[in-house]
């Protein structure tokens, strides 16, 4: 297989694609037209209805000062154990942990 055969087959193989595009476009075209001639709907504006208050959800789970205590206690009994995250639902901003997962996730860089 010489040069100019390869040459030839590429520019064929590429000529095919630029064949097979513009009729994919086509089709693409002609089905957005078709489509678009379909029933006219208008929207219609909802009433608009005052939204309800926000009700802040009752904490559901104990109490996060109980969570410390048993944390405390496994780390008492066990030392190799430890709760390293607690959240609260309560909807208090708890932005400085990431202070403390990033000081924790520090600590396992593994030495060479």
């Amino acid at each position: 297989m010489s040069i100019s055969d390869v040459i030839y087959r590429a520019l064929t193989a590429y000529a095919l694609l630029i064949v097979i595009g513009f009729i994919v476009a086509t089709m693409i075209k002609v089905i957005v037209s078709v489509l678009s001639k379909g029933p006219k709907t208008t929207a219609v504006a909802a009433p608009r209805v005052a939204a309800p208050e926000p009700v802040t959800p009752a904490p559901q789970g104990p109490p996060l000062h109980h969570l410390v205590a048993i944390a405390a206690a496994v780390y008492a009994v066990d030392r190799r154990m430890r709760i390293i995250h607690l959240q609260s639902d309560s909807g208090i901003d708890l932005s400085w942990t990431s202070v403390g997962r990033a000081m924790h996730q520090a600590s396992h860089q593994v030495r060479r």
